[in-house]
């Protein structure tokens, strides 16, 4: 379980860059996030489009039967990103991998890092696919030119793992903005 929580992290970190620094206290394992870190984003006057989302509320009690999905989610905040994280359990312990879906609302497509980034659409949204070879693969869906929301799976074969994460960008997508 810990090996996908940091794998989840890393990606989350991967996503966003490593060169900001957020307020906060540190937390030891199985302690309260400290919630009130600021976001590294610009603040603007009035909410936009992704304020609204809220990632635990994406997937329904029957998206996560249908997935697959074990144990209850488990929400963070990271660099002003919500986040939130489910555990999918396989036979093979080596089949079973993680999947997190994370709202930015102050960084677009533009900003997802990592290559090769593959263009897509999905539904009526633009999106980007992309892998990250030592930790699973993303697809980052646009809602506006500065925000969006990401499908992130991590654990086996990171090529393998595009599958889970655009059938959850395509069961999540008609809820989004």
């Amino acid at each position: 379980m810990r090996r996908g929580v940091w794998l989840t992290v890393g990606l989350v970190l991967l996503a966003t860059g490593c060169t900001d620094q957020t307020a906060g206290t540190p937390t030891a394992a199985g302690e309260a996030p400290d919630t009130t870190a600021e976001s590294t984003a610009t603040p603007s006057s009035t909410a936009g489009p992704a304020d609204s989302i809220k990632p635990c509320a994406l997937l329904s009690a029957a998206d996560i039967s249908q997935l697959g999905i074990t144990g209850a989610p488990r929400s963070t905040k990271i660099k002003g990103a919500v986040s939130c994280d489910w555990r999918v359990e396989k036979k093979q312990v080596g089949d079973s991998y993680t999947v997190g879906i994370s709202v930015f609302p102050g960084l677009g497509l533009k900003d997802v890092t990592g290559s090769p980034k593959t263009p897509t659409t999905v539904g009526k949204h633009d999106a980007v696919q992309v892998i990250n070879n030592s930790s699973g693969c993303a697809v980052a869906l646009g809602i506006t030119e500065t925000s969006r929301v990401q499908v992130y799976v991590t654990g086996g074969d990171p090529a393998g793992l595009c599958k889970p994460a655009l059938d959850i960008a395509k069961i999540i997508e008609p809820k989004l903005p």
